[in-house]
């Protein structure tokens, strides 16, 4: 069973750090595609709120912001954890003034 450093990827084994890496270039990769701007950094957090991802972006026209996005129960790096990413950071860019 998997704790939840191992799902944070805080233990030091390569699996987790493998699966952070990937995570942080599919994440970069469908938000230039997207042009949702430049992921500068994107790191995995837990508090008493839960896990969640605070990014770095770079936008074109809003300049470098950290946007925190809380993930509930997903896990940190599932195809549904990243989709939910980029719906954040989407209704991000167009609510901000």
């Amino acid at each position: 069973m998997a704790t939840t450093n191992d799902l944070l990827g805080l233990g030091m084994g390569l699996e987790g750090m493998s699966r952070r890496r990937e995570f942080r270039e599919l994440l970069a990769k469908e938000m230039r595609e997207r042009r949702l701007g430049t992921l500068v950094n994107c790191e995995l957090g837990r508090n008493e709120d839960g896990v969640f991802w605070l990014l770095t972006i770079n936008h074109p026209t809003l300049g470098a912001h950290p946007v925190v996005v809380r993930l509930g129960h997903l896990d940190p790096y599932s195809q549904d954890a990243l989709q939910f990413v980029l719906d954040r950071v989407t209704r991000w860019v167009f609510q901000t003034p």
